[in-house]
């Protein structure tokens, strides 16, 4: 069945919200259909006597409503079972380093569900349309319908901006509010669609800005080295020289991280880096405790327990509360937070000297990793620089924070494939949209 809209423009298939308005106007554009075309003989056949009841004249339109919306379903199904979890999986594959082999699975009560209640909304609507119109008198099925009272609107008052718009803008903007159905119809399908464009433009525009404000205002140290033993910093000729005689690094100070774990009160838990300085000077020149909400500095002290704001988050933990850390031994020692510092990459846990000889038993540990700032700006030298770190005795592994960026960069470049997703179901359900009206 080919529909006309009521200027005389083809009517393409809507979704399900627009599949209400185009059920409604089969029945209501064919109500003077004369019995040329036997197949299209409307509700007025009824009034005439020639055999039909009014369950065979709406059955011939719920048929049509119903059909279109079960093959569109089917459509729907083999996208969303099929398509989507391609596209999801293949994103979040590229974005983690193993994933388990994909299966697609078919749920068939979800299928046969959404699938009822698409009928079911397309097929009252019907039923609603034709009982309204099988209600009318023979001599006012054979009349067309009488279109909406025209009324004066709102912009019609506003004479300055009346006066400006060509006459199509403002059959537009009349016939808008003459019918109130169609107006809030179509206000609903622009704010659907508004809302998708908005979560696909939104996740690709919150993702890519954390990264570089990490990187740029959270952390200033961009060299990382690991250690297997404490004695890479003090052997003559060792890792200590190498960084003191490089040019290409400009600061550089011993730390201890361990990964650790934390527990609330409730018993909940989270794993985080426990990070410790030998000069604690260092700790707020690599390492810029603020606060995310009005950028406030926080103080680093010998009383210091600081949390990123996220783990502090999920323990439900406020400053001035404590905690439990899982010592060595498999013990637990309570600590007391003194700030919740702004962060968005990596989970850690500050710890002032003081409190991480409270933590350890009352002596330092050995001191395990080195945090510095380079002047490397090229791949060439960050590798020749890595290689020489390389070199040196008890020297475990070495990372730049470029490496670490450029890795970020590829998994949240891997959210493009969904951030696409959204934008062209947004797309296409305003096309249909506004085809429709």
């Amino acid at each position: 069945m080919r529909l006309e809209a009521d200027d005389g423009r083809p009517e393409t298939s809507p979704p399900l919200r627009r599949g209400v308005q185009t059920a409604d106007r089969a029945v209501v554009r064919e109500r003077q259909a004369i019995p040329e075309d036997p197949p299209s003989w409307p509700d007025i056949l009824r009034t005439i006597e020639l055999g039909y009841s009014n369950a065979s004249i709406a059955g011939k339109y719920l048929l049509y409503g119903i059909a279109a919306s079960v093959l569109g379903s089917i459509v729907g199904i083999a996208v969303g079972f099929v398509v989507f979890p391609t596209i999801f999986w293949y994103a979040y594959r590229t974005m983690m380093f193993s994933l388990p082999t994909f299966t697609l699975h078919f749920y068939p009560g979800l299928a046969l569900g959404s699938m009822a209640l698409s009928a079911a909304v397309i097929g009252l609507a019907t039923l609603q349309a034709c009982r309204a119109s099988l209600k009318e008198k023979s001599a006012a099925l054979l009349l067309p319908r009488a279109p909406a009272a025209g009324k004066r609107i709102l912009l019609e008052y506003l004479t300055p901006l009346w006066k400006r718009m060509s006459f199509s803008q403002k059959t537009t903007a009349r016939n808008l509010f003459r019918y109130k159905k169609r107006f809030f119809m179509t206000v609903l399908g622009v704010a659907g669609c508004t809302a998708l464009l908005l979560i696909g433009f939104g996740i690709q525009d919150s993702l890519l800005p954390m990264l570089t404000k990490q990187t740029t205002e959270l952390t200033h140290a961009d060299l990382t080295i690991s250690l297997s033993d404490e004695k890479a910093l003090t052997m003559e000729n060792g890792l200590a020289d190498l960084l003191d005689s490089s040019s290409g690094i400009t600061s550089w100070g011993r730390y201890y991280t361990k990964s650790v774990t934390l527990y609330n009160a409730e018993g909940e838990k989270e794993t985080v880096s426990l990070v410790a300085a030998a000069d604690e000077s260092q700790m707020t020149e690599y390492f810029p405790f603020r606060t995310r909400q009005g950028h406030k500095a926080i103080a680093f002290d010998d009383s210091s327990v600081i949390l990123t704001e996220k783990t502090a988050e999920k323990l439900g933990l406020s400053v001035g509360d404590s905690f439990e850390v899982e010592t060595t031994d498999g013990g637990r020692r309570s600590l007391t937070l003194t700030g919740i510092t702004e962060n968005y990459v990596f989970t850690r846990l500050y710890l002032s000297q003081a409190q991480l000889k409270t933590l350890n038993g009352g002596a330092l540990p050995a001191w395990n990793a080195v945090y510095g700032q380079t002047d490397c700006p090229t791949d060439a030298a960050r590798a020749s620089l890595s290689s020489a770190i390389l070199a040196c005795n008890y020297v475990s592994s070495v990372s730049f924070i470029e490496d670490t960026t450029q890795m970020f960069d590829g998994l949240i470049g891997c959210l493009n494939y969904v951030v696409m997703l959204v934008i062209v179901c947004a797309a296409a359900s305003a096309a249909a949209g506004a085809f429709t009206w």
